[in-house]
Parts: C-alpha cells; sequence; structure tokens
C-alpha cells in the first residue's frame, strides 16, 4: 500500500511507539498534537471510551488521541488496527 502513496503522514505518538517507521525518512511526515486535539479527547472523544466501556470494548487511549487528531485536521485514518474501527462504530451511534 505504501508504494501507492508518495509520502506517509504518521503522530509522534506512533512514532514513540514504532520507532522503525523512521526508516521512511524523507517520505514521513510526522505530526505533533497541540492542546486542541487533547481537549477534543478529552471533551468529545471521552464520551466515546464511556460507551466502548458499556459494551465492553477497550481502545488504547493513545488511538483516542489520534483519532482527534485526525477530526482536527479533517484527516483520513487508515489503519489495520482495530480500535479505529470500534471508534468509529461507537461514534456513528
Amino acid at each position: 500500500m505504501l508504494s501507492k502513496f508518495n509520502y506517509v503522514i504518521t503522530s509522534i505518538l506512533n512514532v514513540i511507539e514504532y520507532p522503525s517507521i523512521l526508516d521512511l525518512k524523507e517520505r514521513l511526515l510526522i505530526v505533533y498534537p497541540m492542546k486542541g486535539d487533547y481537549e477534543l479527547a478529552l471533551i468529545n472523544l471521552r464520551k466515546t471510551l464511556i460507551n466502548l466501556r458499556k459494551i465492553g470494548e477497550l481502545v488504547n487511549v493513545v488511538d483516542i488521541i489520534l483519532s482527534s487528531i485526525a477530526i482536527n485536521r479533517n484527516m483520513i485514518v487508515v489503519s489495520n488496527d482495530i480500535d479505529f474501527e470500534l471508534i468509529r462504530k461507537v461514534e456513528k451511534g
């Protein structure tokens, strides 16, 4: 899939968790969370975490922050991490 794109966008949180992504070098664009991303995660996406717990599902808190980064920047998350599917499922209602 990587060959279809000229670059890969990821967050510094992913880089910390998976440092081998730095091997992509010039093809890698790193996004850093801003205050608004944390505020969205705390205020709005907190409800998502509560709803996930009600149905017995837990997601990584980093994925909630990554979701807020994507929402605030009108980005689409492309991932094989099931947490993002669970977040989307609960957000849609």
